[in-house]
């Protein structure tokens, strides 16, 4: 049941703004990339450069995508598991508890022990300065902004603000009709934020991919190459969302045994109506859900809003409950559009045997 996974590195010299809410947000960007936005930018390359094959391709493309989270050299990281506390509930430490809160990514290592065994857990060592360990541990854990890092890699914080940042610039806004600067009234000044990873300290996003064969790959990396020249998210025009790629081994140890007990999701993920008529699976499963909407490219049409789960929710998995998600059909009841638009909903899972 072993699956061949790939790993992608992605470099950005310039930053990203991606917008999570899907109406133009300026004001805050996220620090990765949902499976929905790079698989949506991906397959219209696909379109564009394939025209005859799409109607096809689209029912099932030939590669499956995770989302694209956050790596600091060789540490990868995960989002935090759902349903799973990082602390035990019998701790006291309540400082400890706000800081683990927002912690929304934990490196692969962590992650690995956490989710495989549902009975361990962190222990606060030192509430002055965020640090955690595992019990009989060593190696001690940081709370940097969101991130739980190794403590070795980044001893102070100005180590970690040197690899990871958000920026924020005033911008002046322009009048579409007269492609001019307007006076710089209250109403005309916003502000605009870039997620940044430095590239120089080997810092950057990366995300996980299946091929439904080996034939794939050469087309998936020339479309990424495309989108690495394109960019990614607003502002394009100014550099903001450029890439450079380079695939590397993938430490993603598949250690699940052959007969998976629970599936760990890796991307957005949307059942299908077949998946939804035994609802028994979600009484089981630990999860978040998430509203996905947006503008349709070149077309001032909103697509149609659908929830998803959310990276990092669990399932329980079996012989008879095989999940997978589907593309969505999220084209606006509209005439005006000459081709359907589609956001994608397969899962992209990790599967494994929890200890209980």
């Amino acid at each position: 049941m072993k699956e061949d996974i790939k790993l992608y590195k992605l470099n950005f010299d310039s930053g990203f703004h991606i917008d999570s809410f899907g109406n133009q947000m300026y004001s805050k960007s996220q620090k990765f990339i949902h499976s929905d936005t790079l698989s949506s930018a991906l397959i219209s390359f696909w379109a564009t450069q394939k025209p005859e094959s799409f109607e096809e391709f689209i029912k099932d493309p030939p590669f499956l995508l995770s989302s694209a989270f956050p790596f600091f050299d060789n540490i990868f990281f995960f989002p935090v598991i759902k349903g799973k506390s990082l602390l035990s509930k019998d701790s006291k430490d309540n400082k400890a508890f706000k800081k683990v809160k927002k912690i929304e990514f934990i490196a692969y290592d962590l992650w690995e022990k956490l989710l495989k065994n549902p009975s361990l857990y962190l222990e606060s060592i030192n509430n002055q300065d965020d640090t955690f360990s595992l019990p009989l541990s060593s190696k001690e854990y940081k709370v940097y902004s969101s991130f739980l890092v190794p403590k070795n890699t980044f001893p102070e914080k100005k180590d970690f603000e040197k690899v990871y940042k958000e920026e924020k610039n005033t911008r002046t806004s322009v009048n579409r009709l007269s492609n001019k600067v307007e006076e710089a009234e209250e109403g005309n000044l916003f502000q605009f934020s870039t997620t940044r990873y430095s590239s120089k300290k080997k810092a950057g996003l990366y995300f996980l991919v299946k091929f439904s064969s080996s034939k794939v790959k050469s087309d998936f990396e020339f479309l990424l190459s495309l989108l690495g020249d394109t960019g990614i998210g607003a502002d394009k025009s100014s550099g903001k969302g450029q890439f450079s790629f380079e695939e590397v081994d993938c430490p993603i140890k598949q250690f699940y045994s052959d007969e998976p007990s629970f599936a760990y999701n890796c991307s957005l993920f949307s059942p299908s109506i077949k998946e939804l008529e035994d609802k028994s699976w979600i009484q089981k499963s630990k999860y978040e859900l998430i509203r996905r909407r947006g503008w349709i490219h070149n077309y001032s049409f909103r697509k149609k809003s659908i929830f998803m789960f959310k990276e990092g929710s669990c399932f329980p998995i079996s012989k008879e409950n095989s999940l997978k998600g589907e593309m969505k059909d999220v084209s606006p009841d509209l005439k005006q559009l000459d081709h359907k638009i589609y956001r994608d909903g397969r899962a992209f899972f990790i599967y494994f045997k929890r200890k209980d």
